[in-house]
């Protein structure tokens, strides 16, 4: 009995190193013939502000107070255009990134409003430089109505019992091609991540933001989860954004 259970588990062993090396093959094939292809040109624009929100939780889901930090260590746009750039190579698509108009209605053109969002899905049709169009904004969650985007959310429950922070990175991603007005994709996966409370009482810890220190620990974990929760939103439609950005070069 137990040499049939060593054998069991060198059987176990073994398939499971054969899957990661077809999986590993796989990426290679696929990377390989990436190159092949033409690449997809896309312009990329980003309305996630380039800041963290802080909010402070009380009973259900009720925001008793926010205040939002710009990010100071790292582009919360750059990371998530990279993490598009990987996951799409990781399924045989090559993206060249097209610098979208510079006149916008806002001052900052890397955070564009509704207005500036639609007259480039307007003007896409007519480029004939550019396949797409990605536009990310701040997601939402279903479980906590009140925050979007990059979140840092505190809970301080009765008596004190409960005591947790929950991290939440939700870009939407839109893809628009020049074939429709509306997205042919959405990736709006959330991803959250808990850890100990980051304090104790707002009023007297955050009433005036985060320490240089938490806020550097914050950026830190947010720039591990936004690639992960890209990765992860494009392979629950991993089908689909083939079908979605190939059909324009074609």
């Amino acid at each position: 009995m137990r040499c049939l259970q060593r054998r069991d588990r060198a059987i176990l062993m073994s398939l499971s190193a054969i899957a990661l090396v077809c999986a590993m093959h796989a990426r290679v094939y696929a990377q390989d013939m990436s190159a092949d292809k033409p690449p997809v040109r896309i312009q990329f624009v980003s309305a996630l502000p380039e800041a963290l929100t802080y909010y402070d939780e009380g009973f259900g889901d009720f925001i008793r107070e926010s205040k939002e930090v710009k990010v100071t260590l790292i582009s919360v746009s750059s990371l998530t255009k990279e993490a598009i750039v990987q996951a799409a190579a990781s399924r045989g698509i090559r993206l060249a990134w097209v610098a979208p108009p510079t006149a916008t209605s806002t001052q900052d053109s890397s955070t564009p409003s509704n207005e500036d969002v639609k007259q480039l899905v307007s003007r896409l049709p007519n480029q004939s430089e550019v396949d797409a169009l990605v536009v990310v904004s701040p997601g939402t969650v279903r479980s906590e109505r009140f925050i979007k985007g990059m979140a840092v959310m505190t809970k301080i429950g009765l008596l004190g019992i409960e005591k947790t922070t929950i991290i939440f990175t939700m870009p939407q991603v839109d893809i628009y091609t020049r074939a429709s007005a509306r997205p042919c994709l959405t990736l709006d996966h959330v991803r959250s991540k808990r850890i100990p409370a980051i304090y104790a009482k707002w009023s007297t810890d955050m009433v005036n933001g985060p320490s240089e220190a938490l806020h550097r620990e914050m950026q830190n974990i947010i720039s591990q989860e936004l690639p992960l929760t890209i990765e992860e939103s494009v392979a629950e439609r991993a089908r689909k954004l083939p079908d979605c950005l190939q059909a324009t070069t074609q």
